[in-house]
């Protein structure tokens, strides 16, 4: 699986499952998704938290935002929906993007 489509995954499991939110937000920042999509979603999920975390929600959340568009409209989140792999535990891709997030990170702090 790629960074973009597991990352994609990870967002797509937050949002069939938001009660997770709490336990991702201690573990990633919405830099830790390479992609600015991304970012932008968890950003938003992130300042959702502690409210009902819907569909509706969260496309009313971004487009109050004006950023429903730029994160690719509900295309992206559906596709995001799509990737989640049925049986895959959240938790895990929430950690697998942050491994990837600190592998980014030592390439760039080797390559500087």
């Amino acid at each position: 699986m790629t960074n973009e489509r597991l990352e994609a995954a990870c967002i797509g499991g937050l949002l069939l499952n938001p009660s997770m939110l709490q336990i991702a937000e201690l573990v990633l920042e919405p830099e830790a998704f390479s992609e600015p999509t991304w970012q932008l979603v968890f950003r938003t999920l992130v300042g959702m938290s502690g409210r009902e975390i819907t569909a509706t929600s969260v496309v009313a959340e971004l487009k109050a935002n004006g950023d429903f568009e730029r994160v690719g409209g509900a295309a992206a989140l559906a596709d995001a929906v799509n990737v989640f792999p049925s049986g895959r535990r959240v938790l895990d891709l929430v950690g697998a993007v942050s491994a990837a997030s600190d592998a980014r990170r030592g390439g760039e702090e080797v390559t500087r």
